[in-house]
Parts: structure tokens; sequence; C-alpha cells
């Protein structure tokens, strides 16, 4: 799979999520404990999914990726997690609905 078509099939897919909308951004980053990598932030209903894909992961249809627990406190750690490409907005999704984050992140954001 091509790289860059993997990438706005991601990009295209979360943005046709009913309220996501235009609160998805994608960059592409380097540092030293994940070397190349993208960054995806969501906004859903008040929360942020901050989703890590490492960019040798991202070139096959099937992949590893994480995002962090609480997007506010990033030593609290990440959750791993594996996608197609087709299935990963889905998967993203149901970190909304399930409210799949550490429970002091949700404390948080409903005060």
């Amino acid at each position: 799979m091509d790289l860059k078509t993997n990438i706005n099939k991601i990009h295209s897919d979360l943005l046709l999520i009913k309220g996501i909308g235009e609160s998805v951004s994608i960059k592409e980053c380097t540092t030293k404990e994940l070397g190349n990598h993208f960054e995806i932030k969501a906004e859903f209903a008040g929360m942020v999914a901050h989703i890590l894909v490492e960019k040798k992961e991202i070139e096959s249809n099937t992949f590893n990726w994480k995002y962090y627990a609480n997007p506010n406190d990033t030593s609290v750690g990440l959750v791993e997690r594996k996608s197609t490409l087709d299935q990963f907005a889905s998967d993203v999704i149901d970190i909304f609905d399930k409210k799949r984050f550490d429970s002091e992140y949700l404390s948080e954001i409903t005060e």
C-alpha cells in the first residue's frame, strides 16, 4: 500500500464521521522514542484522541497504533491498538463512544 494513500484515507474517513468534522489533524513527526511517525488528533464530544502511528506501520493494510489514555498528561501512558485501514475510523469512534480514556481525564472534561 502507498503511504500517502493510506494517510489520505484515514483523514477522509475521520472527517466523514458526524461530530468530528474539521477537528482532525495529522502531522508527520520524528522523536527519539518513536522515530518517524504520524500524530493524529481528533476531537469528539469534548474529548480528544491523540493517536500515534509509526510511519513504517501505516504503509500496510493492517497496522498497530497507540493513543494517550490521558491526552492532557502523556505520562499516564499509551494504549495499544491494531486496526485495518478500513476499520481505523470505527476503532477511533469506539474510543470516544466507550470512553476508553483514563478516569482522571474523563473527570477533567466533565467539570
